[in-house]
């Protein structure tokens, strides 16, 4: 049995469908969180993975995209294929930065992102709490 994996919920948007959380999206991301915890022992520093994938616990059946890094899994319900996951990332990471009472300049914002971003219906971030990360 593994030890619990010490996450932190930077950011969690209510779904702009279902106008609740997102509870496949979570699992989804909780899922994720729960394999590079398992595989950190075998992975570099800088190892990312991203991917799409269909909600099927989902009332909408909406597109996920997600990313993954050692650091945290982004989570983004309803997107398409086409948005730029990088995009979507510097978004919730400016949202994340400015409830932290970091100042987020929008000039610097618009600067990373090559053209408007549509916002996904629902977001997650879920970070790993320092060293911790590794599962037994």
């Amino acid at each position: 049995m593994g030890k619990a994996i010490p996450l932190q919920i930077s950011l969690c948007s209510s779904c702009q469908h279902t106008k609740s959380n997102c509870t496949a999206g979570y699992e989804l991301a909780q899922t994720i969180a729960d394999a590079l915890c398992r595989a950190a022992p075998m992975l570099e520093d800088g190892f990312e993975i991203s991917g799409y994938s269909n909600l099927y616990g989902c009332p909408e059946r909406c597109l996920a995209g997600w990313r993954a890094t050692l650091d945290a899994v982004y989570f983004f319900g309803d997107v398409t294929e086409k948005q730029d996951l990088n995009d979507l990332v510097l978004l919730a990471q400016s949202i994340i930065a400015s409830t932290s009472g970091q100042k987020v300049e929008p000039q610097e914002l618009s600067a990373k992102i090559d053209m408007p971003v549509r916002v996904p219906a629902a977001m997650l971030v879920l970070e790993f709490n320092g060293q911790q990360r590794v599962a037994a």
